[in-house]
């Protein structure tokens, strides 16, 4: 492949999409005016604090290797070791890690940038499914150009709202990389797309990707190419502009870069900032060959500047497909979600089992209890559930609208492998006799690494109550727990949902909670019994949406009824029928709803 002043293929790639997509065109080129005309100081929260900002990467290498072989000389299939040597070029060159900074002329370090922009290999899929971030797909084409870019998307590509595509392959045409620009959205006229979603990306020669493996000897050997390119993606135009100007009358929007008039390419190593030779052109002051959006040799580029920093932040801001990465689960660090349907019951006799955690900020007081396991009281079946009791005196004229606030946290969950989940649990809790005030509970449901929980349900008030029988230092008996079902269908495609329980107690009552479950909601009705053969207690665990009125009834082989039982209006549940008083011998038990009748054949030791 030729090394020439065709370094970057990011230009053509544009006139290429002029000529094939004008709506694509036309809206890269609304939003260079967009990016341009936006005050700084308008920045959303989240990119205007300076805070690093993670960019989950997905390398899909496109080689011709049929054996499918690893590395080794001259192969395109290059190897991880290539690949991590690039992040780590990403890395140092956007936070000013770099090693080589020290060569930024002294002039130029007071605006010499760390972007605080933090590039990860994916170590999820869109699907939450753990990956490396590198993908590797076999083609027959041996070479590319910027016309292939749609073809290499259809090969390779993850959606470009939760990653930066790079694809790494052979191009040839005298490039070694080019880059899609993001494109303005909300424009009248035009279709409301960021640009040409599936090629929104970035792509590189494979021997100017990385620093070790298969790269070029000189001159393109030490990832510069990617930074360079990556540059462009975040809305970043070269020194000279959009094209040669020749008169040093084009800018790339960025005050503290010097202007250009063309192409000139520095040689290391000796960098010389005064371009030389046919066509050239000198501006004032001296060029900034030190740029990594120049197209200097790798080894004198080390910078960016202040302001390409806030154009490109300034970017993600304004892009709808670059700020979505701020949302990406593909940089995030959490174990893998417990697959549902999930059931917590407490019969472990832990509180903190599977993950689950809890949050007592008070627990150096004997009068503030956070949530503590509990064998006073379990719903229907089983000996233990949890509770949660303030035993502190609350103040009426306490200013605070809550005493105390006890939280109990769930492990991440992952939702995909469920239909149409749902949430339910057991409860029960009484107010005080004579006192309108409750304490209250509030379930919160939160998506993605951070923890931004958000409410999802609340109990409070004078619906609050699971008894007929208020009263204090209240122990639920038998008929005196609620259940309470919560859709999850708006978070049914998160591989990563966390819950909290969280009790702002006013020194009311104890609130007890049991049987915490993820699971699918159904119209259908299921009957499961087990253990079969018993020698006592048949359990039969019934699954279906709502409440039901249920019918058990036993029969022995002769036909006799030797047991019948009515559950009115319940949830689904497990059901446990005492048979030790029944002779050994083979009976027929029937369950039903009234619409739905099961027969099984039961076996009694």
């Amino acid at each position: 492949m030729a090394q020439t002043g065709d370094r970057c293929g990011s230009g053509e790639y544009i006139e290429h999409l002029k000529a094939t997509q004008p709506e694509a065109y036309k809206h890269i080129l609304l939003f260079q005016k967009q990016l341009t005309l936006h005050p700084n100081q308008s920045l959303r929260t989240s990119t205007s604090t300076d805070t690093i900002i993670k960019i989950p990467v997905v390398i899909h290498i496109i080689h011709n290797n049929a054996a499918g072989i690893i590395g080794g000389t001259n192969n395109n299939n290059i190897s991880d070791a290539q690949v991590l040597s690039q992040i780590e070029v990403l890395n140092n060159d956007y936070q000013r890690l770099n090693a080589d900074s020290v060569n930024t002329p002294p002039g130029y370090k007071p605006i010499a940038a760390n972007v605080k922009l933090q590039f990860c290999l994916a170590n999820r899929d869109s699907n939450g499914v753990y990956s490396t971030g590198i993908t590797r797909t076999y083609n027959n084409q041996s070479t590319y150009t910027v016309a292939d870019a749609t073809l290499l998307s259809q090969l390779a590509y993850w959606p470009s709202d939760q990653y930066l595509n790079i694809w790494v392959c052979d191009l040839n045409g005298g490039i070694l990389g080019f880059a899609q620009p993001p494109g303005a959205t909300g424009v009248p006229g035009l279709n409301p797309s960021d640009g040409v979603k599936k090629t929104d990306g970035v792509v590189i020669d494979y021997k100017a990707f990385g620093k070790v493996g298969n790269v070029y000897v000189t001159k393109y050997n030490l990832g510069r190419t990617t930074t360079h390119e990556v540059g462009h993606w975040f809305g970043l135009s070269h020194p000279w502009g959009d094209f040669n100007s020749g008169d040093c009358s084009l800018t790339d929007y960025c005050n503290d870069t010097p202007p250009c008039g063309n192409v000139y390419e520095s040689a290391y190593p000796a960098c010389n900032n005064i371009p030389s030779g046919p066509n050239t052109v000198v501006c004032t002051p001296a060029r900034m060959v030190q740029n990594y959006m120049d197209y200097s040799d790798d080894g004198c580029m080390n910078l960016f500047t202040e302001d390409q920093k806030s154009r490109m932040r300034t970017t993600i801001e304004l892009s709808a497909r670059r700020y979505a990465l701020l949302s990406s689960l593909g940089c995030c660090s959490i174990p893998a979600g417990i697959n549902t349907p999930y059931e917590k019951s407490f019969e472990d006799g832990d509180i903190a089992s599977d993950g689950w955690t809890t949050i007592n900020p008070n627990s150096s007081s004997t009068y503030t209890k956070g949530f503590e396991l509990s064998n006073t009281s379990a719903f229907n079946n089983g000996s233990y559930a949890i509770s949660v009791t303030n035993d502190s005196v609350y103040v009426e004229t306490d200013a605070t609208t809550h005493k105390y606030v006890f939280s109990y946290v769930s492990p991440y969950f992952n939702l995909r492998t469920t239909s149409n989940p749902k949430l339910r649990f057991n409860w029960a809790y009484s107010p005080l006799a004579n006192n309108p005030k409750t304490d209250s509970i509030v379930i919160f449901i939160s998506t993605g690494c951070a923890d931004n929980f958000v409410p999802l349900y609340t109990f409070y008030g004078s619906n609050f109550s699971s008894t007929s029988n208020p009263r204090a230092s209240f122990v639920p008996g038998a008929n005196e727990w609620n259940t309470t079902e919560i859709s999850l269908v708006g978070y049914a495609t998160n591989t990563v949902v966390h819950l909290k329980f969280v009790a702002y107690s006013k020194g009311i009552n104890t609130f007890y909670l049991d049987n915490i479950n993820i699971l699918q909601s159904s119209d259908t009705f299921t009957a499961t019994l087990f253990p079969n053969p018993t020698s006592d207690v048949l359990n039969i665990k019934i699954l279906f949406n709502g409440t039901k009125n249920i019918d058990y009834i036993i029969y022995n082989m002769l036909g006799q009824l030797v047991f019948k039982a009515h559950d009115q209006e319940v949830y689904s549940y497990t059901k446990q029928i005492d048979l030790s008083s029944l002779a050994s011998g083979v009976y027929l038990i029937q369950v039903s709803d009234g619409g739905n009748r099961y027969v099984y054949k039961i076996v009694k030791q």
